[in-house]
């Protein structure tokens, strides 16, 4: 009896696997294009020949701006070999792509619910996403996430705009018309920035950034975390406004330099060297 009670307990539970497993094959040939009034929205699942489990594309040509919305998915956008717009995610279910006739395109990580049975773990969240874009493309970008990170590899843009909750924002160099951002703890790890304006701000999160040259003014802001980086040209140059209570800038306010440099903290530590 016993014997019987098991082989019927583990073929129950080998008919679970298969219909799970096979109603995730089944949901992973489906294509869906829904067109609403002045909005395309794209919702495709399916795997393509890179082995990706989303991939959608479009051209370039009349795009002005890209906006990628995410939870926990880390972000990367960086250049890719083709002459077109393609966002590729681990997960066939996990990511939304809209295209608005106004030339912006937004891709949204749609939360999931994860499946996990027997230790198997049949999750649908996206945990990547990546959005290539042709070389010599330089749209406006917006990104935010909440836990994941954001790795910013393409290094020509328009208006620069990041924000994250706890995910760390990586950029090894950038030149854009002007850049934000923002975090609450995560780091943000910043290489050269050229731009008009540069505008930095974390709540505990500490900020590293190499040579900035932004000639339109230089906003720096941080709570208990500490920032660390090099402006180009001499103090001279500047015109500074500093505020903290307890932290340390090495800045003085004063100057009338034509670039706004403006640094606040709290109990953070805002160190500032001049290039020059």
């Amino acid at each position: 009896m016993k014997k019987a009670l098991i082989i019927a307990a583990c073929l129950f539970a080998l008919g679970i696997l298969l219909f799970a497993g096979g109603a995730l094959l089944a949901e992973g040939d489906i294509s869906v294009m829904n067109i609403e009034t002045g909005l395309v929205k794209i919702d495709l699942t399916g795997s393509d020949s890179t082995g990706d489990a989303f991939r959608y594309t479009c051209h370039a040509e009349g795009m002005e701006q890209i906006k990628i919305d995410a939870v926990n998915a880390d972000v990367t956008v960086r250049y890719g070999d083709g002459e077109e717009i393609s966002v590729l995610s681990d997960s066939a279910e996990g990511v939304e792509v809209t295209q608005s006739l106004d030339g912006t395109l937004v891709v949204t990580q749609k939360k999931k619910a994860d499946f996990t049975l027997f230790m198997i773990d049949f999750g649908r969240n996206a945990r990547e996403i990546t959005v290539l874009l042709p070389a010599g493309f330089a749209p406006a970008l917006t990104v935010s996430t909440v836990s994941g990170d954001v790795k910013l590899e393409a290094d020509t843009l328009d208006e620069t705009k990041l924000k994250t909750t706890s995910g760390d924002i990586s950029i090894p160099s950038l030149s854009c018309r002007a850049f934000s951002a923002e975090t609450v703890s995560g780091g943000l790890d910043l290489g050269s920035v050229t731009a008009d304006t540069f505008s930095v701000s974390t709540t505990s999160g500490d900020v590293d950034f190499g040579l900035v040259d932004a000639p339109g003014g230089v906003h720096l802001s941080s709570v208990s975390g500490d920032m660390d980086g090099t402006l180009s040209g001499p103090r001279e140059n500047y015109a500074v406004s500093v505020s903290t209570v307890s932290g340390d800038t090495g800045l003085t306010s004063g100057g009338d330099g034509p670039i706004p440099l403006t640094a606040s903290t709290v109990s953070g530590d805002i160190d500032v060297r001049f290039e020059g």
